[in-house]
């Protein structure tokens, strides 16, 4: 007489599933050859280099501009998203390192465009971020020659409101 558990015993305890189920192998990325998961063999595997991002991009001056930025222009200059916001850099770091912390240099993008956009820089980006950089070069010429114009208050031998025509008799 069978045991009453005798169709269990007979059942394989883990049956194969659907997602088990034989997949196709794909080709690799570099090479073309079949691969079981991935998309590089694993002499094709591109090699990590670690962090990819600038050193002086992890630094609290770095924070702070990005927050001041943010807080300033608090939508994306793209398609206008409040939603996860970063600070780009309209020319690469990897190009312009020098211009990290530059503010003409900078926009702030959704993490979406900024992905989308990745490390490329138009021609005119480039003019753009160039014209700007040299209005504010300029701006910073005018301000400190018009600050080394001397004063009344700064030549010790005239008090405000007597000037030498005054002393003349004129």
């Amino acid at each position: 007489m069978p045991s009453l558990n005798s169709h269990r015993e007979r059942r394989p305890r883990h049956p194969v599933r659907h997602t088990q189920a034989i997949r196709m192998k794909r080709p690799c990325i570099g090479c073309g050859e079949p691969i079981d998961n991935g998309t590089y063999c694993p002499s094709c595997r591109p090699t990590q280099t670690g962090n990819r991002s600038h050193p002086l991009l992890h630094t609290a001056r770095w924070e702070r501009l990005s927050k001041r930025l943010r807080k300033f222009s608090p939508f994306c200059e793209n398609c206008g998203s409040t939603e996860q916001l970063s600070v780009d850099h309209i020319i690469p770091v990897t190009q312009r390192p020098d211009l990290i912390f530059e503010l003409a240099n900078l926009r702030v993008l959704c993490m979406r465009c900024n992905r989308q956009r990745g490390s490329t820089c138009t021609n005119e980006e480039r003019a753009m971020v160039e014209q700007r950089m040299d209005v504010r070069r300029q701006r910073r010429i005018r301000c400190r020659a018009y600050s080394a114009i001397p004063t009344t208050a700064d030549r010790p031998d005239k008090s405000p409101g007597h000037d030498d025509a005054t002393n003349s008799g004129l």
